[in-house]
This record gives structure tokens, sequence and C-alpha cells, in this order.
């Protein structure tokens, strides 16, 4: 009684654990599905389906058709950026446009002598060509950048290479299918393996039910083909740890033995069943798979090259609009610095003038005496109104005031009038009374 108990104990430990493991992989094959529903439209998967060459060229179509994706994204982002840019500048010239329209009208309601109305001017004036900077920026923007990259986006070449991978992803997924399929009537053993090492014996898979022996079967067929867990390679510690690293080899080996059993159980029953239907079944799945490898090879390059071209035009033709959208930036910047350079020299030179120009001669009374001198020019002088006096230098001039601002009035050459006082130096005072001909 006691064996017996022990025995269906150990038992029922057994079909526990077996119970465990059919629900871990349920969860597994759960979240292949999930991945593969949400995948970007091209199956990733390292099963050799035919041989090494069409891996190879799987591989490839892969690494291209995600190169491909991430261009266009690229290519939309700069497009997004674009358009807000434009946006933005629409909004600029709509607000520059008021703004000079308002200092415009500011100039030309007020006084021209007044500096604030004149500057006013001067910068409505401005303002109107730097929106005209502006619009034209939007045009290059909308004309080099927007147009080009939509195009392409949009554009036939690249759906038709897209779709070209996608079919070829599709072909090879039956091929896949298919040789799964095939498995019912092949002796051979299953198109994998685990490569655990140091696998040890176990016979725990030797008291499943059949329907536990058919879904772990077909769990394990949708588990190798999403590629959701690879049980190789866990001689050593991994980022989680050597409990799950030690966990996966006491799957893998199970995993193995069940291989084992599994494979020596359908040859015995493929011996016991060898029927004509099965030969026909396994002949008609070989020539499918013959027509699906010569197919796959035409369609693998003619999709690789329309790919490859795809991906060598996204990289130019973004460069090219990337290096067209800087220098319009920056023939923009340059114009508009420019154009604010210009009026701001005019407005300060305005300003200038302004504060330093010459004072309005008062006329005095005949009774007051006025004390002229005599000066030496020691830098020439142009006169830039009628009202200053141009001189060379040792030129003398007759000084008849001298004004705290800085300028003196004066007479040389027969010609009046202002000019700066640290321009002349002083010689010789003569009397109020002489005349400037006396002098000379």
């Amino acid at each position: 009684m006691d064996a017996l108990r022990k025995q269906a104990t150990k038992f029922r430990e057994q079909v526990a654990k077996q119970q465990q493991f059919v629900i871990f992989l349920n969860v597994l094959v759960t979240q292949a599905v999930i991945k593969q529903f949400s995948s970007s439209g091209y199956e990733s998967s390292d099963v050799v389906v035919i041989d090494e060459v069409e891996m190879q060229r799987h591989q490839q179509l892969e690494k291209l058709y995600r190169a491909t994706r991430s261009g266009k994204d690229f290519q939309k982002e700069i497009v997004k950026a674009a358009e807000t840019f434009t946006a933005i500048g629409y909004k600029h010239i709509e607000t520059g446009t008021k703004l000079s329209e308002d200092c415009c009208k500011y100039g030309a309601e007020n006084n021209s002598e007044n500096i604030l109305a004149k500057a006013a001017s001067v910068y409505g004036d401005a303002r109107k060509h730097v929106e005209k900077e502006h619009e034209e920026l939007n045009r290059l923007l909308s004309t080099q950048v927007l147009d080009p990259l939509r195009q392409m986006i949009n554009g036939a070449p690249l759906e038709d290479a897209r779709h070209l991978a996608q079919r070829y992803s599709r072909m090879r997924q039956e091929a896949e299918a298919l040789l799964w399929g095939t498995g019912r009537y092949l002796t051979l053993p299953f198109p994998f393996s685990f490569g655990v090492l140091n696998a040890t014996d176990c016979h725990s898979s030797a008291i499943l039910s059949d329907y536990v022996n058919t879904t772990i079967f077909i769990l394990l067929n949708m588990w190798k083909k999403f590629g959701i867990l690879d049980l190789g390679g866990c001689s050593q510690k991994t980022a989680t740890g050597e409990e799950k690293c030690q966990y996966r080899d006491t799957l893998g080996r199970t995993l193995n033995n069940y291989e084992r059993e599994e494979i020596a159980r359908r040859k015995i029953r493929v011996r016991e069943s060898q029927t004509a239907e099965h030969v026909s079944k396994l002949h008609a799945a070989e020539a499918k798979m013959q027509e699906l490898k010569a197919n796959m090879a035409v369609l693998g390059k003619e999709a690789s090259a329309a790919l490859a071209a795809v991906e060598a035009q996204q990289q130019r033709l973004t460069f090219q609009r990337l290096v067209a959208m800087v220098e319009g930036e920056k023939t923009f910047h340059l114009r508009v610095a420019a154009i604010l350079g210009e009026i701001e020299a005019e407005m300060v030179s305005d300003r200038q003038k302004k504060e330093s120009a010459p004072p309005v001669t008062i006329s005095e009374n005949g009774s007051e005496k006025t004390m002229y001198f005599l000066a030496e020019a020691t830098h020439p002088f142009s006169a830039e109104s009628e009202k200053e006096l141009s001189f060379s230098k040792g030129d003398f001039v007759v000084v008849r005031k001298v004004n705290p601002s800085g300028w003196s009035e004066g007479e040389c050459n027969g010609r009046a009038g202002w000019f700066p006082s640290a321009y002349v130096e002083k010689r010789q005072r003569i009397p109020s009374s002489n005349s400037a001909s006396e002098v000379f």
C-alpha cells in the first residue's frame, strides 16, 4: 500500500508539472500571436525553410524592409517640421505686415522732422522687405522640401517594393507551414534543434495523455515558428540570473527528450499505416515545396533589388532636401540681417545728426559787440547742408560764435556757416568792428 501511495503521489506530481508546462507554453504562444498581429508587414523568422542562401535572402529583405520603413518615418518627421515652419512663417508674415502698415501710418501722420516718426517710416518700409523674405522662405520649403518628400512617401516605387517584400514573406510563411505540415507524413525529425548541452535522460513525457501529447506538439511547432524563446547558450549566467538559466536548461532537456520520443512514436505510426494516401500527400507536398522554392528565388531577387533601390533613393533625396532646407534658412537669415543692418545704420545716423545738428542762429542786438577771432583749420571739413561751412586743412577761418554743443559759426573764403569747433585752432583775436575782408 505504501508503495502504491508513493507511486500515486509521484504520478500526481508529474501530471501537475506537465500541466504547468502546458500552461506556460500557452502563455508564450499567446504572446507570439499578439506580436505577429502587431508586426509591420514582414515576418521575422529564424527558421531555415529551404537552405542557407534563402535564409540570407530573408534576412537581407528584413533588413531592407526595416531600413525603408525607418527612412519613411524620418521623412514624415521632416515634412511635419517643415509644415510647422511654414505655418509659423505665414503667421509671422501676417503680424509683420500689420506692424509695417502701422509704422508707415505713424510716420505719415506725424511731423517728418520728428526723429521717431522718421524712424517708424524707415522701419515700416524695411519690414515689407523682411516679410517678402519670409514668403520666399515659405515658397522654398514648399517646393524644395515638402513636395519632393511627400511625393516619395506616397510614391509608387516605395509601396511596390514593400508589397514585393510582403509577398515574399507570405510565400515564405506558406513554405514554412508546408514544412511543418509534412512532419505528419515524414519519418524525419523536426526541422529544428534546441541545442542544449549536457541533456540528461528524462521520461516525464511518457506519462502524458494523448491530448497533452498533441497539444504540446502543436505548441512546440508554433513556439519555434514565432521564435519566442531561444533555449540554447544557457551554460553561462544571463542578465536574468543563474536560476532562470538553470530553469531553461531543465526545460530544454525535457523538450529534447519529448522530441526524441515523439519522433520514435511517429516513425512507428508511419510504418504501421504506410498507405497510398500518405504517399500521395507526401509527393504533393514535395511538388508544392519545389514550386514555392522556385517562386521564392525569383521574387526574393526582385524584392531585394527594388528595396535596395528605394533605400538608396531615400537616403539621397532626404539628404538633398535637408541641405536645401539649411541653405534656404541660411539665405533667409543673411538677407534679413542685411536689411535690418541697413535700417539700423540709417536710424542711428538720423539720431546722431539730430543730436549734433548746428543750433539755429539767433539774430543779435546791434548794440551788442561780439568778439571775433582768427582760427586755422587743423582738419578738413565738408559741409553736408547749406548751413554748414566747408574748408580745407590750413585755411584760416574767422570765428564769429562758439556754441557749447561743439559747433562754431564762422566765415572762410567768402562763405559763412557752421563747422565743428574741434576742427580749428585759435590764432588771433580781432575787434568786432573789423570785417572778414580786413583780416585777410
